[in-house]
Parts: structure tokens; C-alpha cells; sequence
């Protein structure tokens, strides 16, 4: 008897990889702008970032940072066409920085109440964590064939550099790899806050 046979790759998660390198004349202000920053508050402001700093969420109303927000803008309108085109979001964005010292890492989580997440990498040293990415269906953990496959359980890294923003669900579980460098590892993470949805 002869077997025909097809299959289907199903529930495939997209994230976006933007180049933001154009900026870059301004990456030593804004780095200046962050230690400042850091050193009138050296207290860090929690959520997952473990033996470095974070800031508050204030880095979009800071002047200086308005050429990254508006790239930033592009980016998430163009990452969330592509989730929706039938659709007109209306969003805005919140931005805060994270500065990993040697050893510091971030923890597993997600970002509730968001449209979608995004993180722009501003100095990149040599040992720098990359970001990963765990595989969004519990189920596969039941896999016996981990790490292998469409069907595998396994984990997705994306190795930083300068100028690159990396865009993703919210809902996405993701974590920093620990920093080996000796030389501060410096982000700007950012959420889409939803405001009004019209179809």
C-alpha cells in the first residue's frame, strides 16, 4: 500500500529583529545620561534584574532619548501590523534601562497588560548574557525528546550586540543569561502599553 503523507508546523511565535545602529552617534550621551542616572538613584528599582541596576520606567519622558523612542515607535507599529493588520492600535510606550555588572543576570518572566515587549542593547561588552527565549507550550515539557524538533522542549537565545532592538510577546517567557564581562552590560527595555483599540 502506498502511504502519501503532509505535515503541519502549528502555533509558531514570531519576534522581531530591528537594526537601530543608525543611532549610534548617540549612544555615548544616552550611556552617560544612564550612569548618571544610576548614580543619582543607586537604589534599583526590582522586577527581575538580579546583581545590576534598573531604573524606573522614566526613560521615554527623558528629552535626550526621543530619537530612540521614535525608532522604537516604527518598530512596534510594523510588529504589530504584522500581528494584526485588520486592526488600529493605539499605544504607548514605556521605556527603562538595566545595567548588568559582572554576574548579573535576569530572571525568567513575562510582562503582563502589554501589547507587546522589546529590548534595545546599548553596550554590548565582550561575556555579555544573551537573551532567551523558553519555549511558550507547556506541554512540550513532557517531551522525551528535548532539545530536538518541532515538537522538542527547548530553549531560544539571541546573542546581543549595539543598535539592535529585539521586539516579542508580552506574554513570551524570557530571561538574561548571566554577564561575564567585566565591563557593565547596558539595555533599554520597553512594554506597548494598549490605550485605545478601534477595529
Amino acid at each position: 500500500m502506498k502511504i502519501t503523507t503532509q505535515h503541519i508546523d502549528l502555533f509558531p511565535t514570531r519576534i522581531w529583529l530591528f537594526d537601530l545602529s543608525g543611532l549610534s552617534e548617540h549612544y555615548p550621551v544616552w550611556q552617560s545620561a544612564l550612569d548618571q542616572l544610576r548614580r543619582e538613584n543607586p537604589t534599583a528599582s526590582g522586577r527581575s534584574n538580579r546583581n545590576g541596576w534598573n531604573s524606573d520606567k522614566i526613560i521615554a519622558a527623558i528629552p535626550m532619548f526621543a530619537s530612540l523612542v521614535e525608532a522604537a515607535n516604527q518598530a512596534f507599529i510594523h510588529a504589530l501590523l504584522q500581528t494584526d493588520p485588520n486592526v488600529n492600535y493605539s499605544f504607548k510606550l514605556e521605556l527603562w534601562a538595566n545595567i548588568h555588572d559582572q554576574g548579573g543576570y535576569n530572571m525568567f518572566h513575562v510582562h503582563q497588560n502589554v501589547l507587546l515587549s522589546g529590548c534595545f542593547y546599548l553596550t554590548v561588552p565582550e561575556g555579555a548574557g544573551e537573551i532567551i527565549f523558553r519555549d511558550p507550550r507547556p506541554g512540550v515539557v513532557l517531551s522525551p525528546y528535548s532539545g530536538q524538533g518541532v515538537n522538542a522542549n527547548k530553549n531560544i537565545t539571541i546573542t546581543p550586540k549595539p543598535g539592535l532592538l529585539v521586539v516579542f510577546p508580552n506574554w513570551l517567557e524570557h530571561a538574561v543569561a548571566d554577564h561575564e564581562g567585566i565591563m557593565p552590560r547596558v539595555s533599554i527595555a520597553m512594554n506597548a502599553l494598549p490605550a485605545i483599540k478601534t477595529s
